[in-house]
């Protein structure tokens, strides 16, 4: 599916507002966009185009075009570049975290899970909860996602065939995909805070959340596999 991505402004209105540097940031950030764009394949069509201080406002008249020097739309609402996509998914990553009704672990996470979510979300990556057990029906998944104000979807793998697919055995285990190779990038633990009957007061290593931030940065992730404390999904 194509997209477009468009910016809006004046180089002089956005010097003016936020100062040079910041200018200077978005100019590196939009050359990196570019060059992500460019390596990934997915970049069909880029332009920058002059802001609204140079532009021209082309007008029919007569059933003739007749371009002319203004009057201009406000600096905010000029087009001044662009770059046309075409990707499978908006997404930039899926995020997909194995839960079961009833499992303490997944209980106690589901506020960081939400958090990560609402930190990333703006980023483009998607998370889904997922219950692969049989037994669990839709009722009481209900009830526990209202007692826990679980706001996130929760795909139901009543098959089992994800949970095998994935050979996922433990709830609060993340799997980290990238859709457009649709390859998994990170596998295991939120964090190293819950054990089996065990809690640190302090989160020493953010598996996932540094996994999220190298991948999106193109950067190595290690650890790519960590080890999950969580209750033992039944498989059929």
């Amino acid at each position: 599916m194509k997209y477009m991505i468009m910016t809006f402004g004046s180089a002089e209105a956005g010097v003016a507002a936020m100062g040079k540097e910041w200018m200077l940031e978005m100019i590196q950030f939009m050359r990196k966009l570019d060059d992500d764009l460019r390596k990934s394949g997915e970049l069909v069509s880029t332009e920058g185009l002059a802001d609204g201080s140079q532009a021209k406002t082309v007008r029919i008249k007569n059933g003739i075009p007749v371009p002319t020097d203004g009057p201009f739309a406000e600096a905010k609402e000029s087009l001044v570049g662009f770059w046309i996509v075409d990707v499978e998914s908006e997404a930039r990553a899926v995020v997909l975290i194995f839960t079961t009704s009833g499992c303490p672990i997944v209980q106690k996470s589901v506020p960081k899970i939400k958090a990560l979510r609402d930190e990333f979300a703006a980023k483009g990556v998607i998370f889904w909860l997922i219950n692969s057990t049989a037994q669990d029906d839709p009722a009481s998944i209900r009830d526990e996602a209202r007692e826990f104000a679980i706001d996130l979807p929760i795909l139901l793998d009543r098959s089992q065939a994800v949970a095998r697919s994935l050979k996922a055995t433990r709830t609060a285990e993340a799997f980290c995909i990238d859709p457009r190779s649709r390859t998994l990038f990170y596998r295991g633990a939120l964090d190293n805070q819950f054990g089996y009957g065990s809690e640190r007061k302090k989160i020493d290593h953010a598996y996932l959340q540094n996994a999220l931030n190298h991948f999106l940065s193109g950067k190595k992730i290690d650890p790519a596999r960590t080890e999950v404390s969580g209750c033992r999904i039944q498989l059929d």
